[in-house]
């Protein structure tokens, strides 16, 4: 039985706690510090996007939040726990490119990370690959196999995937950096809505000012390397987004102001 203090430490623990993160790239005499001392707090349900000049480290981040490369300092907590390997039931990542399974389906990519627990029965795991491809906008498309979808289509997947296990927490590398305008456009309010549905906490990220504005609650943005922190942007839009905005002054002002801590951090 949760008490009142459960309740209230579940509340007010962050989704994402980074502690002096570091991390240095090669061995002794040789190393490349790419990026250094990033400390910050992301709250349940927000949605986050990082941004930085090429080469910052903002992918480098993401994957220590991924579990997929340890710092080499500081330390890194998803909902209060160490996150030190990958761990699908607590973070869903979704790369850059779609990376399916080209022999499998797209339910049969969706089931695949569900198959690796071996005490999910096989209709649980198919029904839940089925909901989240509902969810993404793909029923009727869990026959198609990867070459038989468009690029915005196999991202799609790509993110039924990163949720396939219900993570709290969805990790997201420049997921529409290969679409055109309009699919990217269109995949941006997609994602919005997906999140709205399902709550996640969201870290996103982008080169993209426009995105970053347009998806965001909270503009992080980093130095050039070795990267750090250097400006945390409110995002005061309203929700729903809409396209409108794009040509607003609130929306020209936040973008105006990213892009120049991005100019002096370079």
């Amino acid at each position: 039985m949760r008490t009142l203090a459960n309740v209230t430490e579940l509340r007010t623990t962050p989704a994402i706690r980074l502690e002096g993160v570091g991390q240095i790239y090669g061995a002794a005499g040789d190393t490349v510090v790419a990026v250094e001392d990033v400390s910050f707090d992301v709250e349940p349900g927000k949605f986050v996007v990082l941004v930085g000049p090429s080469g910052c480290g903002k992918s480098s981040l993401l994957m220590m939040m991924a579990g997929l490369r340890h710092p080499s300092g500081g330390r890194i907590l998803v909902e209060g726990k160490p996150i030190d390997e990958p761990d699908p039931d607590r973070v869903g990542v979704v790369f850059q490119e779609a990376s399916l399974f080209p022999w499998l389906t797209a339910e049969q990519n969706v089931e695949f990370p569900l198959s690796l627990k071996r005490t999910l029965p096989k209709t649980e795991r198919l029904a839940r690959a089925r909901e989240r491809l509902d969810l993404v906008g793909l029923a009727g498309f869990e026959a198609r196999y990867p070459h038989e979808l468009s690029g915005g289509m196999k991202q799609r997947v790509s993110i039924a995937r990163g949720l396939a296990q219900d993570p709290p927490v969805l990790l997201m590398d420049e997921p529409f950096a290969a679409l055109d305008e309009q699919t990217r456009m269109t995949m941006g309010d997609e994602l919005l809505r997906i999140w709205a549905e399902t709550k996640k906490t969201v870290v996103f990220v982008t080169h993209s000012l426009t995105e970053a504005v347009y998806l965001a609650d909270e503009v992080m943005v980093m130095s050039a390397r070795p990267g750090r922190i250097i400006d945390r942007i409110k995002v005061d839009l309203p929700r729903p987004r809409t396209y409108e905005m794009l040509g607003g002054e609130i929306f020209g002002r936040l973008r105006d102001r990213i892009w120049r801590q991005i100019r002096t951090a370079a």
